[in-house]
């Protein structure tokens, strides 16, 4: 089978590289965008248009099977009047939701708001299959833009086990307890229910908190970090995907989210918790629905109501605690991984997505 993987963002993405190694198990595949980066820098807009104008010169219509990974919107609308093979499309966000309501960037009534909305529509109607994370996801998609149950399957977001994986930690004797989280500060995130968790610590000086990232929130995180002088807390900027694995590794407790009360939340698995299931570290996460279908609490986390701060800081005061209890969650989560996140445990619900699409020719 020869399979073309297309995206509007980079390859190394944590979804598209799941996705990738598993399409790599069916056939040759094909990546536009490795070796054409360079010339799809910038907005998600410019990249798509380049690359389909790529692909039109080239004249690729030799394939049995087209993926349009993230972000690809743009891209399954386009393709849908230009190749013949079958396309699946792996939406894995809502343009409308993200936009209008997570970040609240347009009105959902307004140009680009309506825009949006017909974006997610039209690139999931003209797609054959269309991929989420979770069934609570496929369920809003269904609801939302009025769509055909029957195109949707979920397959979890994974993440590169070339990177995340259990590696030796030795703990500093100097702290409790090191507690990190690393976000890109989105309202969906929660991250003033941590700060305000790490409030609540302060008394605790043996517990420390990393906070890595940025985006639409620091300022306001920072500010109520200096405001009210949390001198546990230490903010951190971004890293490079291959620099994460390390600091996941030298800390004892790590917050997957989401712990905001967004809808989102509840329809969404955070990637992070992937991320830790897979490096075998202890996971705190948000007690939504979406998470309750992977994790279950006492076994491979510690699950904590959203918009809590209060169950959150008793939540790490546990782990501190309980040494018995960090390792089995992160031992069980570890086995989660294997048995229901990584590609080898994928590959079966790959190969009938494959199947049903080949059934429909």
């Amino acid at each position: 089978m020869r399979i073309l993987f297309l995206s509007g963002r980079e390859i190394e993405y944590q979804r598209n590289t799941f996705v990738l190694n598993l399409l790599k198990r069916f056939g040759h595949v094909d990546e536009f965008q490795s070796g054409f980066e360079k010339f799809v820098r910038g907005s998600i807009l410019r990249r798509t248009l380049l690359l389909y104008a790529y692909l039109s010169l080239k004249k690729t219509f030799n394939y049995d099977l087209i993926f349009v990974g993230f972000y690809g919107h743009l891209l399954a609308i386009s393709l849908h009047h230009t190749f013949r093979a079958p396309v699946i499309f792996d939406a894995f966000i809502s343009t409308y939701d993200t936009l209008c309501f997570d970040r609240k960037t347009f009105s959902p009534k307004s140009i680009f708001g309506r825009l949006a909305y017909w974006l997610d529509k039209k690139s999931c109607e003209f797609s054959d299959i269309i991929l989420l994370d979770t069934p609570q996801h496929i369920e809003y998609f269904v609801e939302e833009f009025n769509l055909n149950q029957k195109k949707f399957f979920w397959l979890p977001v994974g993440c590169d086990e070339n990177i995340f994986f259990p590696r030796k930690y030795t703990r500093n004797t100097d702290i409790d307890l090191r507690v990190l989280c690393y976000s890109t500060y989105l309202p969906l995130h929660g991250m003033d229910i941590v700060i305000r968790a790490a409030h609540k610590l302060l008394v605790e000086k043996h517990i420390k908190f990393q906070l890595v990232g940025n985006g639409q929130e620091f300022s306001k995180i920072k500010n109520y970090i200096d405001k009210n002088k949390l001198t546990n807390v230490t903010l951190l900027p971004p890293v490079t995907l291959p620099e994460l694995p390390t600091l996941i590794s030298e800390s004892d407790v790590i917050l997957g989210g989401h712990f905001g009360n967004s809808n989102k939340a509840q329809r969404v698995i955070p990637g992070k918790v992937y991320q830790v299931l897979a490096m075998q570290k202890p996971l705190i996460a948000g007690d939504t629905s979406a998470n309750r279908t992977l994790l279950s609490h006492g076994e491979n986390s510690i699950l904590v109501p959203p918009n809590n701060p209060e169950l959150l800081a008793e939540a790490i005061l546990q782990l501190r605690d309980n040494e018995f209890l960090r390792d089995r969650i992160s031992e069980n989560g570890r086995l989660l991984f294997e048995e229901k996140c990584s590609v080898d445990a994928n590959t079966d619900k790959m190969r009938e997505i494959i199947s049903y699409i080949q059934g429909m020719l």
